[in-house]
């Protein structure tokens, strides 16, 4: 009877109460650094079209040397500009993916209200 009432008091200063739930705002804040990283790469990309139509419009032909090495030099500038702007959009749409994608998950796995683990 002893060892029973032993277990019954150990079992009663182990336990914890139930902890408090809380609203899980994490995925949202994930969620907005998602869309934030889009919208970068939206802009982005709309800067690297931009180039692009500059490079389109400097013209072909050119009266001399000098200026044909101007504006291949232009042109190489221009390349440069873009392919770093689309690197940059390319890299925006990804992080804000998997911001969205684990926004997501998150949500899924705990629900609009959790527990805070690791509080006392």
């Amino acid at each position: 009877m002893s060892a029973l009432l032993s277990c019954v008091c150990a079992a009663l200063l182990t336990a914890e109460p139930p902890r408090a739930t809380r609203f899980n705002a994490e995925p949202f804040g994930f969620a907005a650094a998602g869309v934030l990283s889009l919208g970068v790469g939206v802009w982005q990309q709309l800067a690297s079209s931009e180039t692009l139509r500059l490079i389109n419009a400097i013209p072909p032909e050119a009266s001399t040397a000098a200026e044909a090495r101007g504006r291949v030099q232009e042109a190489a500038r221009l390349v440069s500009v873009g392919n770093g702007q689309t690197t940059a959009a390319v890299a925006f749409f990804i992080t804000g993916g998997v911001f969205l994608a684990s926004a997501l998950v998150w949500l899924l796995a705990e629900g609009l209200w959790t527990r805070d683990w690791f509080s006392p």
